[in-house]
């Protein structure tokens, strides 16, 4: 039946929990979907496969293919990216760390104001040809104001209207924060996806089902900026883990709906 069809998009695609498998830090339970792709913007489905020879003194006596990867080419944005940051370290939610701020100001009389609390702060008059000048820490200093609760720079003398650049660390609560590792975190999944599809002959629609009982996930992640050529590509490898005691295991199943 499935030589009759014509593939048309990949409408969803669940990540599940396999039996006896444990995803790091997660409570999930087996079956339980860990992720959904919904009508991913472009996707390509490829079963590879690596040849095995086997010969002896006067040459090659055959060859058997052993399909081993399921290849997946996804587009779906900020869903895989979950994904890909999970698969490089770990994400904290309501994270405090510090970020760096640079910026030119201008005094008013003495004052410089801040953005949260500094932490090293350097402080630069900025010259009329455009050079900087570090000013010396015992010329400056740094207070807080109980009414406006706001840093400020306190300039040793009235600096009203001039000009200085200002660098300094300070904390900030975050949503969320992505920890890249340089080793990947390991996710074997069950994995369904669901294709559209049309009969060639009858113009019916049909639906295409493949499943696989184990498969473990990498992916890289590409995010193109200012260019309206290239959109933020996260390319999902999926390989198969053959499961079962007997000599050729089966890794997927293709059904038609």
């Amino acid at each position: 039946m499935i030589e009759k069809l014509r593939m048309q998009e990949v409408s969803e695609i669940i990540f599940s929990v396999p039996k006896g498998a444990n995803i790091k830090g997660l409570n999930y339970q087996a079956g339980e979907a860990v992720m959904v792709i919904n009508n991913p913007n472009t996707s390509q489905l490829s079963f590879l496969g690596s040849t095995q020879t086997a010969s002896d003194g006067k040459g090659l006596l055959g060859f058997s293919n052993i399909t081993n990867t399921i290849d997946f080419q996804i587009n779906e944005g900020s869903i895989l990216f979950a994904l890909w940051s999970y698969l490089q370290g770990s994400v904290q939610k309501d994270y405090e760390m510090f970020v760096k701020k640079a910026s030119y100001e201008t005094a008013q009389n003495r004052y410089i104001a801040l953005v949260g609390e500094p932490r090293g702060m350097y402080v630069y008059e900025t010259n009329e040809d455009g050079s900087k000048t570090m000013i010396p820490s015992d010329e400056y200093e740094v207070i807080y104001d109980t009414v406006t609760e706001t840093y400020f720079v306190k300039l040793a003398s009235d600096r009203d209207g001039d000009s200085f650049f200002l660098s300094y660390n300070y904390g900030v609560e975050t949503e969320s924060t992505s920890f890249i590792k340089q080793i990947q975190n390991n996710i074997i999944c069950d994995m369904d996806i669901y294709i559209n599809a049309v009969d060639l002959s009858t113009e019916d629609k049909k639906v295409v089902y493949i499943h696989c009982d184990k498969v473990q996930l990498d992916m890289d992640l590409a995010i193109s900026l200012n260019s309206s050529n290239k959109a933020s590509f996260t390319p999902i490898r999926v390989l198969s883990i053959a499961d079962g005691n007997e000599f050729n295991k089966n890794i997927a199943t293709i059904s038609v709906l």
